[in-house]
């Protein structure tokens, strides 16, 4: 039984953790390969977690805990719809098993024409999240993953985000979607190219509206998070307004 996984996984495991703020890691058990995912429970990991708390509502949501918890609860609402299907869990830790996916992830990625192809797959498979009314909270590029196939999947939903507004939790989505790309590439071409595909194939009109609010404003929140990860200079703040109001 996979649950027997959830006990000892460190014994299991086939390969180091990957980068993230959790311990993530890939394990095989009985001739299948699983992801594990569990809190870190480092000063460092505390540390993240504050700062990220600091640029959202704050309060116990934004612990590990409740942010593994929470995306436990999603995977299991979104069944291996554009995200990794959850294998087993234990919410008392938390810990939780996901599907295993065959590829490579953002930060992994060579050619060109796979950076285009995830960032058109990444906006299509937000798109379809959003139209379940499910919010990532998470939506930098570097947790979207390009399977063999070429579909793109979100692996990472314990982000934050204010679940009384879901219009404004989507735009706030997509806001991160397209300046994490520059965060992640440095490369204003590519940056542009996420807010065009933004403007041309995003539908929800009310979202698109809390998208231009957003942008013309740039919350203390997001000016936090941008400013501090990345020397976004006003030429390509306002190309980026200007798409997106078209």
């Amino acid at each position: 039984m996979i649950e027997e996984l959830l006990k000892k996984p460190e014994q299991y495991r086939i390969e180091g953790n990957y980068r993230a703020t959790h311990l993530v890691f890939p394990v095989e058990f009985e001739g299948c390969k699983y992801v594990v995912k569990k809190p870190r429970t480092s000063m460092i990991s505390s540390v993240i977690r504050t700062y990220y708390s600091l640029q959202g509502e704050g309060g116990n949501k934004n612990s590990v805990k409740a942010g593994l918890l929470r995306e436990i609860k999603l995977l299991q609402k979104l069944k291996g719809f554009h995200a990794p299907r959850i294998c087993a869990f234990d919410p008392k830790i938390p810990i939780m098993v996901r599907e295993y996916l065959e590829g490579r992830d953002f930060r992994n990625l060579t050619s060109e024409q796979d950076v285009k192809i995830t960032l058109e797959g990444a906006l299509e498979s937000l798109q379809a999240i959003h139209n379940k009314d499910t919010i990532i909270g998470d939506t930098h590029i570097k947790n979207t993953f390009l399977a063999e196939g070429g579909k793109v999947y979100w692996v990472d939903f314990d982000g934050n985000f204010d679940e009384s507004d879901v219009a404004r939790a989507k735009a706030q989505d997509l806001l991160k979607f397209i300046y994490s790309t520059y965060t992640a590439t440095r490369d204003r071409n590519k940056t542009l190219y996420a807010a065009d595909l933004v403007a041309r194939n995003y539908q929800e009109d009310e979202v698109k509206k809390n998208l231009q609010e957003l942008i013309n404003s740039l919350e203390p929140g997001f000016k936090l998070w941008f400013s501090t990860r990345l020397p976004l200079d006003g030429k390509l703040h306002q190309e980026i307004k200007t798409i997106l109001s078209k």
